[in-house]
């Protein structure tokens, strides 16, 4: 998804198609109206107001802010390799140790040595706290930290998994997608199915829901079918 500056003029697009339910403006004008079919990318909520007079018009940006909630359909699919290779963590390696006091970083310990073929770099990154007492008194947090450098060994296998296995991390991966992409929606329905194809299992499922498909861009920026 695209950042938006919250102060930058903006214009509201279809995130996904579908039938608009309600609209809640509260910033710029609305485009569409309730029970208009909206194709993604489609403009929902203007960002360029018209002002003054007539023929004494003038234009004035601003930011978009609304919820256009619609009749939509998703459709999630995880898909999950029957082949894959997987890490297996052997132990852990310190490699440096510094001290970062006012914004300035003090080496303290270095292990210069040849790191391993399997290694990921983790930073442990610990404020000092001044006098840390108990649930009363708590703690003055210094801006003085420590900053603790490991490697963390591992070695890779490939790992065949059975039709079962993979459809198992396909529901897993599922789950955080419907949380991520659905939430807060109404769901109406729900159908799924999954089948396997060129050595990965596929899990399909299509969503009928209400939500808030509004997406926001800033003004200038063209996307799909959006027109401004």
């Amino acid at each position: 998804a695209q950042e938006v500056d919250t102060q930058a003029p903006s214009n509201l697009i279809a995130a996904f198609d579908g039938q608009i339910e309600a609209l809640e403006v509260t910033g710029g004008v609305a485009a569409v109206k309730h029970g208009q079919i909206v194709k993604k990318g489609q403009l929902l909520v203007n960002g360029v107001l018209e002002i003054g007079k007539e023929g004494e018009r003038g234009y004035l940006p601003v930011r978009s802010r609304a919820r256009v909630y619609a009749e939509t359909e998703v459709r999630l699919e995880a898909v999950i390799p029957f082949e894959t290779v997987e890490k297996t963590f052997t132990g852990r390696k310190n490699l440096s140790k510094s001290i970062n006091f006012f914004g300035k970083t003090i080496k303290l310990k270095e292990n210069s040595g040849i790191l391993p073929d399997g290694c990921d770099i983790i930073e442990d990154k610990r404020r000092l706290v001044l006098f840390e007492g108990g649930r009363l008194t708590g703690g003055i947090a210094l801006p003085v930290s420590i900053v603790t450098g490991y490697c963390e060994e591992y070695r890779t296998e490939n790992v065949i998994l059975t039709e079962d296995e993979a459809l198992m991390r396909a529901e897993r991966e599922m789950t955080d997608m419907f949380s991520s992409v659905l939430s807060g929606a109404e769901i109406l329905s729900v159908s799924s199915e999954h089948f396997a194809a060129d050595g990965e299992m596929h899990l399909v499922r299509t969503v009928v829901c209400i939500m808030n498909i509004a997406e926001e861009v800033p003004i200038g920026i063209s996307r799909g079918s959006e027109r401004q």
